[in-house]
C-alpha cells in the first residue's frame, strides 16, 4: 500500500507596506487621507466618494480635500516636478496628451470663434490639471510602484512604448499644422473666391479669375504682414503669344506705333490682384499690376482695377494691355515709383 505523501501547510505571506516614515509630515497627512479612502484600490474619483470620507461632517471633508487634491508645486512646474518625483513616464505621458488635446480644442475653436480667450485660457487648464493629479499620482508611485495608469497597456511601460507613443504624437502634431495652414488659407482665399464683386454678380470671383482665357497658370496666395492685415493676391500667369499680340494691338490703337510695345527682353508677363481681407471676411482690392519678366530684371506697371475686371469678366485682354500705353498710366505709375522710392528711404 503505498504511503501518502505528506504536504506541507502554505502560509500566507501578506505583502510588505511600505512606511511612511521617511516622507515629510505634508505628504504623510496626503498618504493618511488617501490610504483612509483605500485610493490604492480606487480611482481618484471613485476613493472621493468612499464612505469614509462622505460621512464625515463637511467641514472635515473640506479640510481634508484640501490636503489631497491640489498639489501648488505640480500647478507651477508641471512635467518638471513629474520628473523630479520620479514619475517620469507619467509626466511623458500626461505632457503628450495634453498637446494632442490642445490642439484638438484649438482646431474645433477656430471653427467658432475668432477670439484669443483660448490662447491665455488652456496654459491655466494644463496646469490645473498636473495640480489635480500630482497627490494621487505620486500616492500610487510610492506605494504601488506604478509608473503608467491601470488603463494604459503593460507594453506602455517600455521605452519602446514611449517612443512609439511620442512618434505618432509627433505624426499627429505635423499634421495637424499642415491641415491648420491649410485650412487657413483656403479660409482666407475662398472668402474672396465665393463671393461677388458689385457690378459683376453674374459668377463669383473664383470662377471668373480661375477661368479667364489668357492665363496658362493661376495661383492663390494668402499673406499675413506683421501688424494683422491678411491679403490675399491672385496671379495669372499669362500666355505670352496672347499678351504680345494684345500688346502689339494696343500700341498700334494708342500710338500709332507697334515696334516698342514689347521689350525685346519680355520672358513672361504676369498679373497680379491683390484683396485686402476686412473684418466678417469682405474684402477691398488694394492694387492692380502687371509685373513683366525682363529677365535679369522685372517690371511692374500698375493699371486701375476697373479695366482688369472688365477683361476678366468678359473673357477678353484688352482694356488691362490698352492702359500700359496710355499718358494715365504712365503718370500713375511714376507717381507710384516715387512712393515706393520714399517707402524704401524711409525704412533703411
Amino acid at each position: 500500500m503505498a504511503t501518502p505523501t505528506k504536504t506541507k501547510p502554505v502560509i500566507a505571506v501578506k505583502p510588505a507596506v511600505k512606511s511612511y516614515d521617511e516622507l515629510s509630515k505634508g505628504w504623510q497627512k496626503v498618504f493618511a487621507e488617501f490610504d483612509l479612502r483605500e485610493a490604492d484600490k480606487l480611482g481618484l474619483l471613485a476613493c472621493a466618494k468612499h464612505p469614509a470620507h462622505t460621512s464625515r461632517p463637511k467641514s472635515q471633508q473640506l479640510k481634508a480635500n484640501f490636503v489631497v487634491n491640489f498639489k501648488i508645486l505640480a500647478f507651477l512646474f508641471g512635467p518638471f516636478y513629474y520628473f523630479a518625483k520620479g514619475m517620469w513616464k507619467k509626466g511623458l505621458y500626461l505632457t503628450l496628451m495634453l498637446v494632442m488635446a490642445n490642439i484638438g480644442i484649438y482646431m474645433v475653436w477656430e471653427l467658432f470663434s475668432d477670439s484669443e480667450l483660448i490662447d491665455r485660457l488652456l496654459p491655466s487648464l494644463n496646469c490645473a490639471i498636473f495640480g489635480a493629479l500630482a497627490n494621487y499620482d505620486y500616492y500610487r508611485y510610492y506605494k504601488l510602484d506604478e509608473t503608467i495608469w491601470p488603463w494604459m497597456p503593460k507594453w506602455m511601460q517600455n521605452w519602446w512604448g514611449i517612443l512609439v507613443a511620442y512618434f505618432f504624437g509627433l505624426a499627429i502634431l505635423l499634421g495637424a499644422a499642415f491641415l491648420s495652414v491649410v485650412a487657413e488659407e483656403s479660409g482666407g482665399t475662398s472668402s474672396v473666391k465665393d463671393s461677388y464683386l458689385n457690378g459683376y454678380e453674374q459668377t463669383t470671383v473664383g470662377l471668373a479669375f480661375d477661368n479667364w482665357s489668357p492665363c496658362n497658370q493661376v495661383n492663390w496666395e494668402l499673406q499675413q504682414s506683421t501688424n494683422g492685415i491678411r491679403t490675399v493676391t491672385y496671379h495669372c500667369q499669362t500666355d505670352l503669344s496672347v499678351f504680345k499680340k494684345a500688346a502689339h494691338t494696343e500700341a498700334l490703337r494708342i500710338t500709332g506705333d507697334d515696334k516698342k510695345a514689347v521689350p525685346k527682353t519680355l520672358e513672361a508677363a504676369s498679373l497680379q490682384v491683390a484683396f485686402i481681407l476686412n473684418h466678417g471676411n469682405s474684402f477691398t482690392v488694394d492694387h492692380v499690376l502687371w509685373d513683366l519678366d525682363l529677365g535679369q530684371t522685372h517690371s511692374q506697371r500698375y493699371v486701375t482695377a476697373n479695366n482688369v475686371m472688365v477683361d476678366i469678366y468678359r473673357n477678353q485682354l484688352s482694356l488691362s494691355v490698352q492702359e500700359l500705353f496710355t499718358v494715365q498710366n504712365i503718370l500713375l505709375n511714376s507717381v507710384i515709383g516715387e512712393q515706393r522710392n520714399f517707402e524704401n528711404n524711409t525704412g533703411k
